[in-house]
């Protein structure tokens, strides 16, 4: 008996050096689940999920009918409140500001930048982090406490964006009230690209609000979707046409470290930073009428 059981266990730690082996090489997606599972059986626990940040097409997704109701009745919440006389002023929260997608940039142009590859760049001065810079002035002036966060979140590999940026913000949970991850979009042929508002152009923007599919930890989506739906119907409200309609994903996006989280797309490629730098500033304005 003794011998079977030591035979058992010699065949086991060989599959599960085996396996172990071939789990480090990249690439192996198959032979990681076999590996986990074997090991769950083996040792009698269930894998425990990981959550890990998934890059989503911005431009595929569909609500379930349950969630478009939800929406909706947020919505009709929101025009609610609107209607009631205006509460007594507060204190206005301290924000957070960072970049996933730090080195963003804008229509190059004659501008003299390196780009690292198209579209992209480390000089703040032409990324979404001068863009950023623009806001968090902006909202100081207007009162508001503002971190701005300027750390590289991406250069650690952009498949692995989120996870870094999660790790710059998270020594910030509880200890500030609004997140705002500044982006900037992709184009995909949006026209008009800009609205003119009192003589000036200003780039478009649109707000993206995650519901945590698939994730252990999820987002108060409801709370953070009613945040970004108020500041696009004020910022709409300034300049008529300046938002496109919020974007509602099956991600996550780090949303889960507050209860007001944003993640704002500031422009694409096609505008100039003049164009999107002004549009901070209205951005700035709405935080004001809002908060």
């Amino acid at each position: 008996m003794q011998n079977w059981t030591c035979s058992i266990l010699s065949m086991v730690l060989l599959c599960v050096s085996t396996f172990s082996s071939l789990a480090q090489k990249e690439d192996n997606s198959v032979i990681n689940s076999i590996f986990s599972s074997f090991m769950g059986f083996f040792m009698g626990v269930q894998a425990q999920e990981i959550d890990k940040e998934i890059i989503v097409d911005l431009s595929i997704e569909e609500l379930t009918d349950e969630m478009k109701i939800e929406i909706e009745g947020i919505k009709a919440e929101i025009l609610l409140e609107e209607s009631k006389k205006p509460q007594e002023e507060t204190k206005k929260p301290t924000v957070i500001l960072y970049h996933t997608h730090t080195d963003e940039a804008y229509l190059k142009g004659e501008q003299d930048y390196v780009e690292t590859s198209t579209g992209r760049t480390k000089n703040h001065k032409f990324s979404v982090v001068g863009v950023g810079e623009t806001f968090s002035q902006a909202l100081q002036d207007k009162g508001f406490t503002v971190v701005h966060d300027k750390t590289d979140n991406v250069s650690a590999g952009f498949n692995k964006a989120y996870q870094t940026s999660y790790e710059t913000i998270k020594q910030y949970i509880g200890k500030a009230e609004v997140f705002v991850d500044m982006h900037r979009d992709a184009y995909y042929g949006q026209t008009p690209n800009v609205v003119t508002y009192n003589g000036q152009e200003y780039a478009r923007l649109c707000f993206v609000v995650a519901n945590g599919e698939n994730y252990s930890q999820k987002p108060n989506w409801q709370q953070n979707y009613k945040l970004a739906q108020k500041l696009t119907n004020k910022l709409n409200e300034i300049c008529p046409g300046i938002t496109r309609d919020i974007i509602f994903k099956n991600a996550r996006y780090n949303q889960h470290v507050s209860e007001k989280c944003l993640l704002i797309e500031m422009g694409n490629e096609e505008n100039t930073i003049e164009q999107v730098k002004r549009t901070a500033e209205l951005v700035a304005m709405a935080f004001e009428e809002v908060f």
